[in-house]
């Protein structure tokens, strides 16, 4: 069964291509719409860059260097404990001054002018505080709630995997009981499922080569027939029916 596998897989690929080719369209890029293409433009315009800026920074590294340091790894770590003692002072001078702002506002003297934006600096503060402490609930009630989630996925994805363990075992007991009232049933029901299995695969591969080649449908009129043939699936149910037929018409 390992190659009807490989062979399913391959049709549901080919299905999925043929579902979504566009009609009409000779080459996958005819009819792609134009945003797309921009986009695409765009991606392969942003790869370019970043390759041209690597060659140009070991351009200029190559034109820059006289002799190889003998040190890298320690150069490499200093100056990225440089940056970040950088990046850290700058984010504190700026928490400074917007803090410093913040007081020099909220702490106004008692004029008529700073006195009204003391008020109304107050008045905001205090909004901020209540948002501040709504969007903390909230975040923790978020929290709560993914967690919930994820225990609720785990009930369903076990609760799913009991149900279909539980249908192959009463599929093992009714092939059991079945093979001890009527022995070689399980044997005939599993030839009849392997042989639907293999006629809709036949089926599926058919349509879409047929789909595939649209152009040759009005050239090829047996195409057609062929559509109106196959696109159907049997089931097991239709099997038998067929069988009875012909049962039936042999006894006539």
């Amino acid at each position: 069964m390992d190659a009807i596998e490989q062979l399913q897989r391959s049709l549901n690929i080919l299905q999925n291509n043929v579902s979504t080719f566009l009609i009409g369209a000779v080459t996958l890029h005819d009819y792609e719409p134009i945003e797309e293409k921009i986009q695409d433009l765009r991606d392969s315009l942003k790869c370019l860059s970043s390759r041209l800026q690597m060659l140009q920074v070991k351009l200029n590294l190559h034109e820059s260097l006289n002799e190889v340091l003998e040190n890298d790894a320690g150069d490499v770590q200093q100056l990225n404990d440089k940056l970040s003692d950088s990046i850290i002072n700058d984010n504190v001078s700026k928490f400074c001054i917007y803090s410093k702002a913040v007081q020099d506002s909220f702490f106004a003297s008692s004029d008529d002018s700073d006195a009204e934006t003391n008020n109304h600096m107050k008045a905001i503060m205090k909004q901020l505080f209540i948002t501040n402490d709504k969007m903390l609930a909230l975040q923790d009630d978020i929290e709560k709630l993914s967690h919930k989630e994820i225990e609720i996925k785990y009930d369903y994805v076990s609760a799913i995997f009991e149900f279909r363990t539980f249908l192959e075992d009463q599929e093992k007991i009714r092939n059991k009981r079945l093979e001890a009232l009527n022995p070689g049933v399980t044997a005939h029901e599993e030839r009849l499922k392997e042989l639907v299995f293999k006629i809709n695969l036949m089926k599926r591969l058919i349509m879409n080569f047929i789909s595939a080649a649209s152009a040759d449908i009005k050239v090829l009129p047996e195409l057609d027939e062929m559509i109106k043939k196959h696109r159907d699936l049997v089931s097991i149910d239709t099997i038998k029916e067929m069988i009875q037929n012909q049962n039936n018409y042999r006894e006539d």
